[in-house]
C-alpha cells in the first residue's frame, strides 16, 4: 500500500454506503479528507468517523452537477487542507436518465478541478503534454 499519511483526500456523494467505507479508509491509512454531498447529515456522520481517526474532516455542500459549485469546492478544499492528492469521483442519483449524465460529467469537472494539484503531486517526472500534438 502507498504510504497515504498527510495525503489530502476529496470524495463526492459519500454520505453513506460505498463513499462512506472509501473515507474511513483513507482516514485510517492518514490521508485528511474532504467529504462533497448535498446530504449534509450524512456528510457530517462521515467526518465525525474520519475526525475519530485523528485525521481533519472538511464537509461541503455540493451540487456535483454545477461545474462552477464543483470548481468553488475543490479551492475551498486546498485552502482548508491543502494541495489535493486524491479524487474519488463517487456521485450518483437513482432517477432514470441521470445516472449515466451524472457519472460522466461530474467525474470529469471533479477531476478538472483537481488535476492541477494531483497530478505534479503523482508523477513530478512525467514531461508536460500538449493536447494539440
Amino acid at each position: 500500500m502507498y504510504n497515504l499519511d498527510g495525503r489530502v483526500a476529496v470524495i463526492t456523494g459519500r454520505a453513506v454506503g460505498i463513499g462512506r467505507g472509501i473515507a474511513t479508509r483513507l482516514a485510517q491509512e492518514g490521508c485528511d479528507v474532504a467529504v462533497l454531498d448535498l446530504d449534509l447529515a450524512g456528510a457530517q456522520e462521515t467526518a465525525a468517523m474520519v475526525q475519530v481517526t485523528g485525521r481533519r474532516a472538511l464537509v461541503l455542500a455540493v451540487d456535483v452537477a454545477d461545474a462552477d459549485a464543483v470548481a468553488t469546492a475543490m479551492d475551498q478544499v486546498k485552502v482548508a487542507l491543502g494541495p489535493i492528492d486524491i479524487a474519488v469521483n463517487n456521485a450518483a442519483i437513482t432517477a432514470v436518465g441521470k445516472v449515466v449524465d451524472i457519472r460522466a460529467s461530474t467525474s470529469f469537472r471533479s477531476a478538472a478541478s483537481a488535476a492541477p494539484t494531483t497530478l505534479p503531486a503523482w508523477s513530478p517526472s512525467l514531461p508536460p503534454t500538449n493536447p494539440r500534438t
